[in-house]
């Protein structure tokens, strides 16, 4: 055995301990009972700074396993208070042997707690049980977090003796925070459940690993379990990180370690992240860049992440690897709060730097030779000449003397100013189209109304500045034209719009060849008096409308020539004219049954009722033509979404849907939502496409967007909240370099006027091992790529199928997993028992609670409870959002983020260490957040924030003091009294639109923290994201129950049921392999 093996295999011979000398000593030393911190019902509630698997940092391979020993019951009520002390990280811990009759000894809940020893092997001799050691502990480097059977004191008198393979003594023991590498074991760790056993396959040198407990053998408790069950960090760091990241593995989340490391020494932080992430920054450790690695600036995980943080050599390699191996891009993200915009490049008469042969651009890991006359393309291996004017000699390490000062080699996100030779006409201005349903049932669902408020508010919010420019159609059953007018073009003063019907709309033209797409700047004054009069017009209106397909023909005619935005503001289904519903669709009949939905029938009807809308967006699409959707539905009316979808998927446009429209409680996402969609960064006349090193190429593309080609991307309107997934294949050709890159470029036009290409590239190693592909997956971008694949695949399958194939990819990962660890027992120390056992490494512990929570989501559950509560426009809609998720979408989607709202416990959040959520009107520390469970989340006197990504759910117990609604009301009626009066009663509509009142600074009221909790996590989602408020005992309260992921449900088992599930599953697989 090697040196390096030596040191990570623990002892494997452990004498017996007395088991009366255990007993003896218990009785001797009675718990202190004056300790109220440590009393049974102060523990009842898990603690959050365990949940997401802190107690097993780098390094560690633990197997936690459930009650099987009759000694249990000897131990019940020993325990005592938490002590820790400081031990290294990276340990590798194994106990072996019978250490007690009668088997394994698993403390219950309050029999272990966490013991931290310094040194490099400690043997720990508990008193008056043995002279012998009872665990060997081999700690190579750094700090962890061990759990010991609470009742041995483990003080410094009662172990001062013993002996250090170093010949080291321990030194004195101290209480306090664990500062490791890993930031997430940033925490005073106490364990309440769990065994310290024969430790799992450690399947590579400093990763880690967590064996789920095996809940099928008999004899044990599965209520027991659920505390140590693996899930998301809920302290308020973790919460506030999730909001805003997503779930994180290690290798990502150590790109915020600027954030930690401010954490650390204030208590409190922003989500900055100007750090490196592993991923990127691994690539220092094997290939060179082109810049100081100081300087080194690599993608934030905002704008692209890969689901593995090492990529296979060899297709059969990955063929073996049953998750997805993919990147998720949202290439225009807002930069991280405290992080610089993107810089921007002009090379000149250089023009962009690229390869001759692949065309990938110039980056941080092209290398330059010749003494600087040539570069190396880092994707195809090419040697292409450096132009004249970007030539710079070569320092004595063979870098660029300029090469710290230039963005483009210094940073993986950068913009180049594109040359005229990027331009197949000259930037279009920024133009905004209007197209307005003013039909009768636009008009009695008050929707009309709320659709022309919108667009005069959102006018100052209009991108171009003074290039801009818009227009107005409308329709009801015939299509309506407007020219507007500029002063400098009326002599007489008269600014009146010219209105122009055009009945026909089986062929529609235009009636006005000019002035219906004019400057805002030169006529707004005219804009502003046709909205107003647009209210009084059509007031009265009994048309029934219809014409939907039409006045998009007409905006389509009217934008051909110049491109830009057609928004599209309707409540009524295309019954009139080009693109009117089939017969049967008219009818209704199942397709606008409520019972549709959640059937394998369903499927069927979320596909569009004709072809002309896909058409018409191909079209658009090529002439630059982006086009937005915002249907306001009555109550219980199907709208056809599905047959409108098409327009905005392959356009790159919006998509809001705002079911069982009311004015009153709707208006302000309508408001809001189209003063954000002008407003947020957007790119014009866009084209992307991502190149990947030599031998691998992207398959399946994900998002909103028109297949130009097979690899690139048309996008004729893309923003900040657009996302994009893309899943990477390999040919038949391994990969022969050290490190696998993938570069994002887009090329687009600024809302300035400016031609501009977006470049984020990133690189990770390459591996030929199977267990590197686990042990270094990022589960935020894995479990959004799963989600957008099992969108498209419920659209060709039924529901089972689909359920049985994110399931089946599950129970293929822990198997591929396990039986690779197998192969490592001659190299590393293995466990006897491993069959029984369900071993996943550290980065994707959270993977079978995300599958369960796509299983659970109304994307993929047939529960009564869900489809109850959605139409088949929900549906549809469901789908269109899955297309543009982020990761931190999809994290709350799978497994809501819960905070509790009131009441709260100041001192203890006083002193949490928390992070500062940006974006929201003022910068709050969450509280801590609490697992989705209703027996831990649905108190009576509570009232709880439940994020579910699309949607923001506020339930009030029937206990709540009324003293708190009492604050929410007085601090927010003047603000209020607009919309609902200043009479009436509380209702939760109210208290919603409460919720969304201005949060005045220093503030103090327990109602003023609540909203700024709402608003912040807000401020972090789309801009139409609804504030539902729900009264327990109410019939949406089953809505909030459908939210508990891990709750046992009509047809879907509990999260410890379904782990048991998957562990009888693999443990089959595993045997009869």
């Amino acid at each position: 055995m090697s040196d390096r093996q030596s040191q990570l295999v623990g002892s494997n011979q452990v004498p017996n301990a007395n088991v009366s000398s255990f007993r003896r000593y218990a009785a001797q030393n009675p718990p202190d009972s004056s300790n109220a911190q440590d009393s049974w019902e102060n523990r009842e509630r898990p603690d959050p700074r365990l949940s997401q698997g802190s107690l097993f940092p780098q390094g560690n391979s633990v197997a936690l396993e459930g009650s099987r020993s009759s000694l249990v019951q000897d131990f019940h009520g020993f325990h005592d208070s938490a002590r820790t002390h400081p031990v290294n990280s990276g340990t590798n811990f194994s106990t072996t042997g019978r250490p007690f009759p009668g088997g394994q000894v698993t403390p219950t809940p309050n029999q272990t707690h966490l013991g931290q020893y310094t040194g490099t092997q400690a043997r720990v001799t508990p008193p008056n049980v043995s002279s012998e050691p009872i665990t060997t502990y081999n700690s190579p480097s750094s700090q962890v977090n061990l759990p010991y059977i609470s009742r041995l004191r483990l003080s410094n008198a009662q172990y001062s003796g013993a002996q250090l393979c170093s010949g080291d003594t321990v030194p004195k023991p101290k209480t306090g925070n664990l500062v490791g590498s890993d930031a997430q074991s940033q925490y005073t760790a106490e364990a309440k459940t769990g065994v310290l056993q024969r430790p799992g396959l450690i399947p590579r040198p400093g990763i880690p690993q967590t064996s789920y407990p095996a809940a099928s053998q008999p004899g044990v408790a599965l209520a027991t379990d659920t505390q140590q069950l693996p899930r998301p960090d809920l302290s308020s760091f973790g919460i506030a990180l999730r909001v805003r990241e997503g779930d994180i593995s290690e290798n990502y989340l150590a790109s915020l370690n600027n954030a930690v490391n401010t954490r650390n020494q204030t208590g409190s932080q922003n989500l900055t992240s100007s750090a490196e992430s592993t991923v990127n920054a691994a690539v220092n450790n094997f290939l060179p860049v082109a810049c100081s690695e100081e300087v080194f600036k690599p993608v934030h995980p905002s704008f692209m992440r890969i689901s593995v943080g090492m990529f296979p050599n060899a297709p059969t390699l990955r063929s073996r690897f049953p998750l997805p191996v993919g990147a998720i891009v949202q290439p225009l993200a807002e930069p991280p709060v405290g992080e610089q915009s993107i810089p921007v490049v002009n090379f000149g008469k250089a023009g962009i730097i690229r390869c001759r042969r692949c065309r990938a651009y110039i980056n941080y890991l092209s290398m330059f030779v010749d003494g600087g006359r040539k570069f190396r393309c880092n994707f195809c291996g090419f040697l292409s000449d450096v132009p004249s004017d970007y030539y710079c000699p070569l320092d004595n390490s063979g870098r660029r003397l300029d090469a710290n000062e230039r963005p483009e080699l210094t940073c993986g996100s950068v913009d180049f100013v594109a040359p005229s030779e990027y331009m197949v006409r000259p930037p279009m201005p920024p133009t905004y189209l209007f197209v307005i349903d003013v039909s009768a049932s636009s008009v009695s669902c008050g929707a009309l109304n709320c659709f022309i408020s919108s667009i005069r508010q959102s006018l100052d919010f209009l991108l171009g500045e003074d290039r801009t420019r818009i227009g107005i159609i409308t329709f009801d059953s015939t299509v309506h034209f407007y020219g507007l007018k500029s002063s400098s073009e009326n002599l007489n003063g008269k600014l009146d719009p010219i209105m122009a019907v055009v009945s026909d709309v089986d062929d529609v033209f235009l009636p006005i060849p000019h002035g219906c797409l004019v400057k805002l700047q030169e006529c707004r004054e005219s804009l502003e008096i046709l909205l107003d009069r647009l209210e009084n017009m059509f007031a009265i209106s009994k048309d029934g409308g219809g014409a939907v397909g039409p006045a998009v023909s007409a905006g389509f005619l009217l934008l051909q020539s110049c491109g830009g935005r057609l928004v599209l503001m309707t409540s009524s289904r295309p019954t009139l004219g080009v693109g009117a519903l089939s017969k049967s669709a008219l009818e209704g009949g199942e397709r606008s049954s409520p019972n549709i939905v959640g059937t394998d029938k369903e499927r069927q009807y979320l596909e569009p009722d004709n072809t002309f809308y896909k058409k018409t967006a191909v079209n658009m699409s090529r002439a630059q033509i982006s086009c937005d959707i915002l249907l306001c539905s009555g109550s219980n009316i199907h709208s056809e979404l599905a047959t409108l979808t098409p327009l905005a998927k392959y356009t790159g446009g919006e998509i809001l849907y705002l079911s069982r429209f009311e004015a009153s409680k709707d208006y302000i996402v309508l408001i809001r939502s189209l003063r954000r969609m002008v407003s947020r960064e957007t790119a014009w006349e866009g084209v992307m496409r991502i190149r990947c090193t030599r031998s691998v190429k992207c398959h399946g593309f994900l998002g909103r967007f028109f297949m130009r080609s097979t690899d690139l991307l048309t996008l004729p309107n893309t923003d900040s909240d657009k996302t994009y997934g893309v899943e990477f294949v390999l040919e038949d050709n391994d990969i022969r370099t050290e490190a696998f890159a993938a570069q994002c470029a887009v090329l687009y036009t600024a809302s300035g006027g400016e031609r501009r290409v977006r470049i984020h590239t990133i690189a990770i190693p390459v591996t030929r091992n199977m267990a590197d592909l686990f042990c270094y997956a990022d589960i935020g971008s894995m479990t959004n790529l799963i989600m957008r694949t099992c969108a498209d695949a419920v659209l060709n399958k039924n529901f089972e199928t689909v359920r049985k194939e994110v399931t089946e990819s599950l129970v293929q990962a822990l198997v591929k997993y396990q039986q690779g660890g197998s192969q490592l027992q001659s190299q590393y120390s293995a466990v006897s028992n491993l069959n029984s056992q369900l071993v996943l490494p550290q980065p994707l512990r959270l993977l079978p609670l995300c599958i369960q929570g796509i299983l659970k989501s109304p994307l993929l559950s047939r529960e009564a409870s869900i489809a109850a509560s959605m139409l088949l426009d929900d549906k549809s809609f469901l789908h269109s959002l899955v297309d543009i998720f982020s990761v931190a979408l999809s994290s709350a989607y799978v497994y809501p983020n819960i905070v509790p709202l009131f009441p709260l416990d100041e001192e203890s959040n006083a002193n949490q260490v928390g992070m500062s959520l940006p974006g929201g009107p003022l910068s709050v520390k969450l509280p801590e957040g609490l697992r989705a469970s209703a027996a831990h989340v649905l108190h009576s006197h509570r009232v709880v924030l439940i994020d579910e990504g699309i949607s923001l759910w506020i339930w009030f117990g029937s206990s709540v003091k009324p003293s708190f609604v009492q604050e929410l009301v007085a601090e927010t009626s003047e603000e209020i009294a607009s919309v609902f009066g200043t009479t009436g009663s509380i209702s939760p509509q109210y208290i919603a639109r409460a919720f969304l009142c201005t949060v005045k600074p220093g503030y103090t009221s327990s109602a003023s923290r609540a909203r700024a909790v709402v608003q912040s996590i807000l401020a972090c989602r789309l801009s139409w994201t609804p504030v539902r408020v729900v009264f327990q005992g109410d019939p949406l309260e089953a809505r909030i129950l459908s939210l508990m992921v891990e709750d046992r449900t009509v047809n879907q088992p509990s999260y410890t049921e379904f782990l048991s599930s998957i562990q009888r599953q693999v443990q089959s697989r595993l045997t009869s392999s």
